[in-house]
């Protein structure tokens, strides 16, 4: 017997950007109706979203929602991202706490001019609101792209500046 489909009022009892989230996992069958359905209870009663439901109860493995995101929404999936550039304007338009919460991190591919080659690699591409501030920030739009949270922290905590990252260590310079 095949599962009920979900009801429009389970969806609605999470937030517009978790429908996506979860409408895009359903659609790319990295979840199922069941399993949907029990993210959803955990999400509700331990008061997280979405990809950390998915994350904390290993439902579904980062990679493949990095994956179903870069399939469905047709953006660039990211591997080894720790080997990138930090963008310049990164540590200013999305600080390292920040950063580390989104997850997400500005990067730009060799050579880069200006603005070109800039790339917002991000876990979770359906936050639209926060992309665009951060495009309001820079002064203009880089391309959106996506990765699996636990690379994009990697990178962050490899490319930022311990200054940035412990704001009590001073850097020396002579």
């Amino acid at each position: 017997m095949a599962p009920k489909p979900v009801q429009s009022h389970e969806l609605q009892a999470v937030s517009p950007i978790d429908q996506q989230v979860l409408e895009i996992l359903l659609t790319s069958k990295v979840i199922s109706y069941s399993i949907l359905r029990y993210l959803i209870d955990y999400m509700l009663t331990w008061h997280t979203d979405a990809l950390n439901a998915i994350r904390e109860t290993h439902l579904a493995s980062e990679s493949r929602v990095a994956d179903a995101f870069a399939t469905s929404l047709q953006i660039a999936r990211v591997y080894q991202l720790h080997q990138s550039t930090l963008a310049a304007s990164s540590p200013t338009c999305l600080p390292f706490h920040q950063a580390r919460q989104l997850p997400a991190i500005l990067v730009k591919e060799e050579p880069a001019v200006d603005h070109e080659n800039v790339e917002l690699v991000c876990a979770n591409p359906c936050m639209q609101d926060v992309f665009r501030a951060i495009e309001k920030t820079l002064g203009f739009k880089p391309r959106l792209a996506v990765a699996e949270a636990r690379e994009i922290r990697r990178a962050i905590d490899h490319l930022y500046p311990l200054s940035d990252q412990f704001p009590a260590v001073k850097t020396c310079h002579p």
